[in-house]
């Protein structure tokens, strides 16, 4: 096999390789000293010659495939592959072997990566994914995966202040002060967002919430869940106050809604503030506000910023590009989406720049 027969994916395909693999699959050297792409495969008509797409992993995998290429080479048009240059050299560990000539940036890596083609409340939630126990199936139905994490926010910030002068770092860097570890799904990720972030971007800066902390619960309440010890989705444990997000999907079953209607009991019970969170009142901005304005804010005791025309269009916006992110269209179209918003924000004033 020649020298020029190497694939190294790159941006969304390699978030759809981790979303699909995790930490299973690779070869036992994981870890890599290449730190550049100088044996990139040169063509399509290289690759395909080679069959190093006919695995049934690879065919998993949303076309066009993101395929990094050195600088000094030639990128190539096909409806197979998006090239991405890299110029320099990469940080240790920023390539993981899949295959004997497959590599996949990894999964800090493929972070700074995708800021160059996400906003940044948008990469927080793919962060949060890549630091929680959950993965976006890149399948049609965006099912979700459960998984351990595949990195966590230290590692995402030491590849972060590795690469600042790669395209998509600036992103990267904002994304990460948004990121927490240990969420369980994508509405786990998106709600403190909502919470927290600041007015300007459409939040409420309210302080920020520990994700599945275990709780400990007095024998009394205890024998009301039948449990000494539960974890909330979001908690403000100096506060005493917690918010469960309990989704349609997951919580239909009378089974299930008993256990958590025992759950919200139990932490009553030792004196907490609980608030449960459904879809229905998510997805709608006024009764999301109502909930945060009337319940969770006092008891933080916070203030939150009047819902004042201007602020609720802050809101909107910011709900749009979270609640619209789907991690695995192709870059092109990512980028377009990006500009989109880059134009919406300038229009309604949302208070980050550099996009």
């Amino acid at each position: 096999m020649d020298t020029y027969t190497n694939i190294y994916l790159s941006h969304v395909s390699a978030l759809a390789c981790w979303a699909v693999i995790g930490h299973k699959g690779l070869l036992p050297q994981t870890q890599t000293d290449i730190q550049d792409v100088g044996a990139a495969a040169k063509n399509p008509t290289t690759i395909l010659g080679e069959g190093l797409l006919e695995s049934k992993f690879m065919q998993k995998l949303p076309a066009p495939l993101d395929v990094l290429v050195p600088a000094h080479g030639r990128t190539f048009k096909s409806d197979l592959f998006t090239c991405h240059l890299r110029e320099g050299k990469l940080p240790p560990g920023s390539l993981r072997r899949l295959t004997e000539h497959v590599f996949i940036s990894s999964p800090e890596l493929t972070f700074v990566q995708l800021g160059s083609v996400l906003t940044d409340v948008q990469l927080a939630t793919v962060g949060m994914m890549l630091c929680g126990n959950y993965s976006i199936a890149p399948n049609d139905e965006r099912s979700l995966l459960e998984r351990k994490p595949l990195t966590s926010l230290e590692s995402l910030r030491h590849m972060v202040d590795s690469t600042r002068r790669f395209h998509g770092a600036a992103t990267a860097r904002r994304a990460l002060d948004m990121c927490l570890e240990g969420s369980r799904s994508p509405r786990e990720s998106i709600a403190p967002l909502l919470i927290s972030l600041p007015p300007m971007m459409g939040g409420y800066e309210l302080e920020r919430p520990e994700l599945n902390r275990k709780v400990h619960l007095s024998p009394e309440a205890a024998a009301i869940v039948g449990m000494s010890e539960i974890t909330p989705d979001l908690c403000w444990y100096d506060h005493k106050t917690l918010l469960e997000y309990d989704s349609w999907e997951n919580h239909q079953d009378s089974a299930r809604l008993s256990v958590d209607d025992l759950r919200i009991q139990a932490f009553v019970k030792d004196d907490w503030t609980a608030l449960t969170l459904r879809t229905e009142n998510m997805n709608d901005t006024l009764k999301f506000d109502r909930i945060i304005r009337g319940v969770l804010a006092p008891s933080l005791g916070a203030k939150v910023p009047s819902l004042t025309q201007g602020y609720m269009n802050l809101q909107r916006e910011l709900r749009d590009e979270i609640m619209s992110l789907d991690p695995y269209v192709s870059s092109s179209e990512a980028r377009k989406r990006l500009r989109y918003f880059r134009e919406k924000r300038k229009s309604i004033g949302f208070g980050t720049s550099g996009l």
